[in-house]
């Protein structure tokens, strides 16, 4: 058997096999601590986990699927990637945002997914993808300066290290941009991604019980 494209199907199944275990650890501990931002946060990393697995498949294999099982196997990654965003971008929002704006504020987020889902119905190209993905991750890292800059938040640094490598491997992917012929832009980016998931699993684990309610309570108890 021959794989169509060997170095971009091994990424991405590297990438599915970190994000999976990353987003195990965090899902199990938001359930523990009962924290709900964790959870979110770590079911993005189990969808980014399925979006690299069947994206990788696609990659590898589609050779062999055939135009049905490769359209099914291409949707359901890109499906995935924005099931991830909408995940962690309700994470940050439980996060950061005051109780009584959040439900506004997830409301959005749920549309801004239901826009996206309903576009990609009749497109394919991954650039669609991408600008999804990156407006998530700009309010992410938006969110994450807030943090910085009101209550010098532990995970705020580590996810917006994050936000910023990936925004770059976004770049890097849309603009083709290739280290080598058997190391192109789908591989480098697949890699820049491993460590940005690495930050952002550190940073997760970091999350505090809604830091905008802890601010304020801080600030009328001096």
């Amino acid at each position: 058997m021959k794989i169509s494209e060997p170095m971009t199907m091994f990424t991405d199944y590297a990438l599915a096999l970190l994000t999976l275990i990353w987003g195990i650890c965090l899902c199990r501990l938001g359930r523990r601590e009962r924290q709900i931002s964790k959870l979110l946060w770590g079911l993005g990393f189990l969808a980014t986990a399925s979006a690299s697995l069947f994206g990788g498949t696609f990659h590898g294999l589609r050779e062999y699927l055939g135009e049905t099982l490769a359209a099914i196997l291409w949707k359901t990654s890109v499906y995935s990637i924005g099931l991830a965003s909408c995940f962690m971008l309700s994470a940050v929002v439980l996060n950061c945002v005051k109780r009584s704006l959040r439900p506004s504020a997830l409301n959005l987020v749920a549309l801004k997914f239901l826009i996206f889902a309903c576009w990609m119905i009749s497109h394919s190209e991954f650039r669609f993808v991408v600008y999804d993905y990156a407006s998530a991750m700009i309010v992410i890292l938006l969110l994450q300066i807030f943090l910085i800059v009101t209550c010098r938040a532990k995970s705020a640094l580590w996810i917006a290290g994050g936000v910023l490598l990936g925004l770059a491997a976004g770049t890097i992917q849309t603009q083709k941009i290739s280290l080598h012929q058997h190391f192109n832009h789908n591989d480098l980016f697949h890699v820049m991604q491993m460590a940005a998931f690495y930050l952002f699993y550190r940073g997760g684990k970091l999350f505090e019980p809604f830091h905008s309610e802890n601010t304020a309570q801080d600030s009328s108890s001096t």
